[in-house]
């Protein structure tokens, strides 16, 4: 089964497949080349996307695709342990359901993460670093996938629409829902944008 995040990275290729080829190929060419990891702050996953050339119904095409890792690192202080948010211990959560209601098979297979070193079982002494892909030209962070059709917004649609999606695009950075590292890859970042619309 795929992850919520996976998802999310199908429907950006979804939404290349369904631009026209002229669209598609303009996206591609600005695109081609470049690898930008994109980290949602409410998933502990990161998705990375690569432009590349590969084999599509047996011709080779500039085209994208994706790869899932496990996100943020995390390290013990106190006894040294490293590892990811996957890595974590697991434990079967209970839910009290009341008297009449439909009791669900999926309430029961219910798992919950705990923030604790599964090598020396404390709480207070994990620290998290955010996972970056060696590759990646740019890493996004966003708080939705919403926000990076903000970027996209930059550069299609009429002037009125495109001042607007400024202010929403500067006042995500500002409030810190987005997140661009390095910041001069921001042209990239507003041409990934575009994929969604």
């Amino acid at each position: 089964m795929k992850s919520a995040l996976e998802v999310i990275a199908e429907m950006f290729i979804k939404g290349l497949e369904a631009k026209e080829d002229r669209e598609q190929r303009k996206v591609m060419n600005r695109m081609f080349g470049k690898v930008v990891q994109l980290t949602l702050m409410n998933f502990n996953e990161a998705v990375v996307f690569f432009f590349e050339e590969l084999e599509v119904d047996g011709k080779p095409k500039k085209w994208v695709r994706y790869e899932s890792y496990p996100t943020p690192m995390l390290k013990c202080k106190k006894c040294g342990w490293k590892g990811t948010w996957k890595d974590l211990p697991r434990e079967k959560v209970k839910f009290d359901v009341p008297e009449g209601d439909v009791k669900s098979i999926l309430l029961d297979r219910v798992e919950e993460t705990i923030e604790k070193c599964p090598k020396c079982n404390r709480t207070n002494y994990l620290y998290w670093k955010d996972w970056v892909h060696p590759m990646a030209n740019v890493n996004l962070y966003v708080s939705s996938q919403w926000e990076v059709g903000k970027f996209g917004t930059l550069i299609v649609g009429p002037i009125h629409v495109r001042l607007k999606a400024l202010i929403n695009v500067a006042f995500s950075l500002l409030k810190g829902n987005t997140k661009i590292t390095p910041f001069s890859a921001l042209w990239t970042v507003i041409n990934f944008g575009t994929i969604l619309l």
